[in-house]
């Protein structure tokens, strides 16, 4: 089910000052729970394991970021991804292009196939990216490594962030989630998979908000000098 958009979002500094952002910067997916594998869970109990945005940048065109954060440990590494797209557009129209990434890994291949793609035959999604495995750290996606896409579309119709924020079609007994991952070489060796609940807007601040933060950061920081009273 899409969720609506927050238009505006307020910010409060202290309880004294309430600030309006303009609009929504990014929406982002934290997957910080394990619902396969959970006797074989990442090695750290500090989570999002893997992070993923979403950000409009022009219209018909959508930035994906997937990250391996730096709660993954020792020889983790990511190596499946899943995420949705709107049933009502079409799938096959939906492009992808390499931006960059950090870190040397193999960059992933991508499968699109509409409520087809299970994760450890749990939920339905849609696109499923698929990164190296084996013995070579220097080939898979490990702790703070990122890799960054930008979507676009050619069919009827249009695409924006809000296009990806839809749930796993309901298959096996857990979920659904909005993004699941596979992480192998968890504890002795296993491998865990994770999933997304939840999704988070990051608000985008305008200017006006900039400058008070800033002056008011400024302010707090300042070295304090003492009045006459004082002395």
């Amino acid at each position: 089910m899409k969720l609506p958009v927050v238009p505006v979002v307020l910010l409060s500094l202290g309880g004294a000052f309430l600030f309006e952002c303009h609009s929504i910067a990014q929406v982002q997916f934290d997957l910080d729970l394990v619902f396969s594998g959970t006797n074989t869970p990442p090695a750290s109990a500090a989570a999002p394991w893997v992070t993923a945005t979403l950000d409009d940048v022009a219209p018909n065109q959508v930035l994906f970021t997937l990250e391996a954060t730096g709660n993954l440990t020792g020889q983790e590494n990511v190596r499946q991804f899943y995420f949705n797209f709107d049933d009502s557009l079409d799938l096959g129209a939906l492009g992808f292009t390499f931006l960059g990434s950090s870190g040397l890994f193999t960059p992933p291949a991508w499968t699109l196939s509409e409520n087809n793609l299970k994760a450890d035959g749990d939920g339905k999604y849609d696109v499923r990216l698929d990164f190296a495995t084996g013995g070579n750290t220097s080939d898979t996606f490990n702790r703070n490594e990122s890799v960054s896409y930008l979507l676009t579309y050619s069919g009827a119709g249009s695409i924006t962030r809000e296009s990806f924020i839809y749930e796993s079609q309901p298959a096996g007994g857990h979920g659904p989630f909005y993004t699941a991952a596979h992480v192998q070489n968890t504890l002795a060796g296993g491998s865990a998979w994770l999933g997304a609940e939840t999704i988070t807007y990051i608000p985008e601040p305008n200017s006006a908000s900039l400058l008070a933060l800033t002056a008011l950061g400024w302010l707090a920081l300042r070295p304090r000098t003492a009045s006459r009273q004082e002395r």
